[in-house]
């Protein structure tokens, strides 16, 4: 209320005042003649309290309710250290959020690259270790059983249906959690899988299914942790997803080396099996104890400020206005208290928001009401041309709202969405995963060399996929750079596509004598491995730019279900594809 509308008649408020005054002054007087004579005082406090509950007229065709002019200072006090609060606290989070900030600007985190490198390396070295050594599970299990072909189907199908439920269930993931049980996990599987075979059951079926239950369970929990890491990956920027390609390619060619120095280490005579199991254990172990490693880097960069915020993050929640309630890079610990502060100043300013649905607002009244968030205030109003800042200020829930067709999916069915903006890439890492399962291991091994021995020749072939794949992981960091260079979904379709015709070149290698010398296979499953490594990188890291910022982490769960659709699919095709050749 403004202050001169308390200056508008000061001779009626002085005689209401010279009244009260004469009014309290003969109760007082009643008063204390009634002490003197021992009677029981009779104060009239209804007359006291007139001296102070004064009616100040403001005009004679304003029905407006009355107003206590202290009750207002308060207000305003207590909204301005309210605001103050609010803005100390606002100054608080900034602060903490700079390193954020330089996350969401494209700007590389050494450290957070660092972790995502670690986490894809520990993500994927059981799924390696055991492509790595199906040269030894071809020696110890008979070939009818086909551990090559039955191995991926079995893997792939439950890290599928993994993440299935994850995409269900993804604003109730903690992916810290996850990331940490599934490394444990990892750690006891690769050391029981190995034991198994120097067992009494070794070799039989029975150790045979056993394995196969345990490669189910690895799957399982690859499934989650993958789903953790892209997400994770998504949250921090596009680029991050690169590093965990690298962390990917990376993978492999650890395993592959730590492969090698236990074949050249210990025996490969079949004829000497103890000694093969041996290797077998040792090599299992090392791997384990990389994912070990994992586990310790993964703790201590959990204690960055910068990775505890986005990974111990709240679940995302979305209003109907499309808002994302908890922001990815501006995590505001202090926004209920901000809210219970608001909470308060509008009960205190709306004490008669009632009792003026039918007024008639002039320039005054519009002032006292910007600070308001009613629905109802303004239902029968006439209002001048101040509106403008009421409705600037006023958060009407009852106005019409027009969203077209897409920013309603985005709203009520966030993963519909994402998928759509998305599928250009998802499509694209289906594809090109399942050509590459298809042919890659299952088909490839089945040719022979007559110049190698066969677990060597198992072991060459598996060591130029994973060494070629990791190059191609990771060449996108550095020839695209500052995202220069960078092809179009079209180019990258078309090497897709392209790639089909590796699968006729090894379907006749396989059956003719054609194109089934050793430098031929290694030449064709270069370019192989290679053109996989990139357009996958390339897809994965480009398809969290198609949505919004709020939406990447669902975009990565939904892009790496994509790679292990394709991974699943090359699977069943590779399967069918070599029992039909017996």
């Amino acid at each position: 209320m403004g202050k001169n509308e308390y200056d508008k008649e000061p001779i009626e408020m002085k005689q209401s005042i010279f009244e009260n005054r004469e009014s309290l002054g003969s109760d007082c007087s009643n008063t204390i003649s009634g002490i003197s004579d021992g009677a029981t005082p009779n104060v009239n406090y209804r007359s006291m309290s007139n001296l102070f509950d004064i009616e100040i007229p403001i005009d004679s065709s304003d029905n407006s309710t009355t107003i206590i002019q202290d009750n207002n200072n308060n207000n305003n006090n207590n909204n301005n250290n309210n605001n103050n609060n609010n803005n100390n606290n606002n100054n608080n989070n900034n602060n903490n959020n700079k390193e954020l900030e330089g996350i969401s600007n494209n700007k590389v985190d050494k450290r957070v690259a660092f972790c995502m490198i670690m986490l894809s390396i520990g993500c994927l070295s059981p799924f390696h270790c055991y492509l790595a050594s199906l040269d030894y599970f071809n020696i110890i299990y008979p070939e009818k059983y086909r551990i090559a072909s039955t191995f991926p189907f079995i893997y792939m199908t439950m890290i599928t249906i993994t993440f299935v439920v994850i995409i269900k269930f993804s604003d109730k993931l903690k992916h810290h959690l996850i990331i940490l049980y599934g490394f444990s996990f990892y750690v006891i599987v690769l050391i029981i899988i190995p034991c198994l075979n120097l067992s009494k059951i070794g070799g039989s079926l029975t150790s045979y299914i056993l394995t196969l239950l345990f490669f189910a369970m690895t799957a399982t929990f690859d499934g989650m942790i993958q789903g953790s890491v892209f997400a994770m990956a998504s949250l921090f920027g596009s680029q991050y997803l690169l590093f965990c390609q690298i962390g990917i390619g990376l993978a492999g060619v650890i395993v592959v080396l730590t492969r090698l120095f236990c074949k050249l280490t210990f025996s490969n005579d079949i004829k000497d099996l103890q000694s093969l199991k041996i290797g077998s254990v040792v090599f299992f172990c090392t791997s384990s104890f990389l994912v070990i490693c994992t586990i310790i880097t993964f703790i201590l960069i959990l204690r960055l400020p910068v990775v505890g915020d986005v990974i111990k993050k709240k679940s995302i929640s979305i209003t109907p206005d499309g808002n994302n309630s908890n922001e990815n890079f501006n995590i505001n610990d202090n926004e209920d208290n901000d809210n219970d502060n608001d909470n308060d100043n509008n009960n205190n300013n709306n004490k008669n928001n009632n009792n003026n649905n039918n007024n008639k607002n002039n320039n005054n009244n519009n002032n006292n009401n910007n600070n308001n968030n009613n629905n109802n205030n303004n239902n029968n109003n006439n209002n001048n041309n101040n509106n403008n800042n009421n409705n600037n200020n006023n958060n009407n829930n009852n106005s019409n709202i027009n969203i077209d067709i897409e920013n309603f999916e985005e709203v009520y069915n966030p993963i519909k969405f994402t998928f759509k903006r998305s599928l250009k890439y998802s499509a694209m890492l289906t594809f090109i995963f399942t050509i590459s399962l298809f042919v890659f291991p299952g088909m490839v091994i089945q040719i022979k060399s007559e110049r190698i021995e066969k677990s060597w020749w198992i072991f060459s072939l598996v060591s130029v996929y994973n060494i070629s794949d990791s190059i191609g992981k990771t060449l996108p960091i550095l020839i695209h750079r500052n995202d220069k260079n960078i092809p179009s979904v079209f180019w990258l379709w078309f090497i897709s596509i392209v790639r089909c015709i590796f699968i006729v070149f090894f379907i006749i290698a396989y059956y003719t004598n054609c194109f089934n010398h050793e430098i031929v296979i290694f030449l064709f499953l270069t370019l192989f491995g290679f053109s996989n490594g990139y357009i996958s990188s390339m897809s994965l890291s480009l398809a969290p730019s198609t949505v919004p910022q709020k939406y990447r982490e669902l975009t990565g769960i939904i892009m790496s279900s994509a790679l292990n659709v394709g991974l699943l699919l090359g699977s069943i095709f590779n399967l069918i594809f070599v029992f039909s050749q017996h």
